[in-house]
This record gives structure tokens, C-alpha cells and sequence, in this order.
């Protein structure tokens, strides 16, 4: 919040305040950002870890950042590196609301790691016995 009042002009503020679509928030804990982030359109956030749970839930995130450790995902469209520039902001922003067919490759594998890891150690001890 204090970096908006810092880097935005009054007016573009101010419509960030008043759109209903749009929450501000003291922090939260991981599964509230979780919730949160489920329900969004987008995510803003300069936040690396978030930048990457944004990905995983399949939303578009706009980065409050000059560069991101997922450059991954920068590369790929599904974020917007924005820095302080209210104008990649507002164009980043206008551009994610008229996308619905982003695509979110499998970068960091399929989700079954911890599965396919557990399958192996079960393996290797019956293996043993």
C-alpha cells in the first residue's frame, strides 16, 4: 500500500482503491493468499514465491519487479514484469482481463514427484527384505 501511495499518480490510485474487484490486504498466511489467489482474475504481487503459485494456479500475474527468478514464465506470457512503470502496469493489467486462453506448460514436472519418490523408497526397502 505504501508503495502505491509512493510510485502512483493520485488518479490511477485512486481507481485501484475504488474498484470492487480489486482487494488490498495486510499480509496474509500461505493458504489465505492460496484461497485468494483462486478466486482471482490476476495476480499482482512482487513476491517471487507468489509469482510462482500464481502460475500453478493457472493465473496471470503482473510482477512489481524489473525481473523475475521465472523468467520461465515471463517468456511464456503468463506473467508481465512491470517495475514501477504505471503504464506497463495499467497496459499489463488491461491485456491479462481480455486473455482467457493463457497456457501453462508443465515447466517444473507433472505433480507427481512425491508420489513417484515414495513408489521408489517402498521399492528399494522391499527390495532389501
Amino acid at each position: 500500500k505504501n508503495q502505491l501511495k509512493k510510485y502512483l499518480r493520485t488518479e490511477i490510485e485512486e481507481r485501484l482503491n475504488n474498484n470492487s474487484n480489486i482487494i488490498f490486504t495486510d499480509p496474509l498466511t500461505h493458504t489465505e493468499i492460496i484461497g485468494l489467489g483462486l478466486q482471482s482474475k490476476m495476480i499482482i504481487t512482487d513476491s517471487g514465491g507468489l509469482q510462482k503459485e500464481a502460475f500453478f494456479m493457472k493465473k496471470p500475474c503482473l510482477i512489481a519487479r524489473s525481473n523475475s527468478e521465472w523468467t520461465e514464465i515471463v517468456e511464456n506470457g503468463n506473467a508481465i514484469l512491470f517495475d514501477a512503470d504505471q503504464e506497463k502496469l495499467l497496459a499489463g493489467f488491461n491485456h491479462f482481463l481480455d486473455q482467457d486462453d493463457l497456457n501453462y506448460p508443465s515447466f517444473y514436472g507433472n505433480g507427481n514427484t512425491a508420489k513417484y519418490i515414495c513408489r521408489k523408497i517402498i521399492k528399494l526397502f522391499k527390495n532389501k527384505n
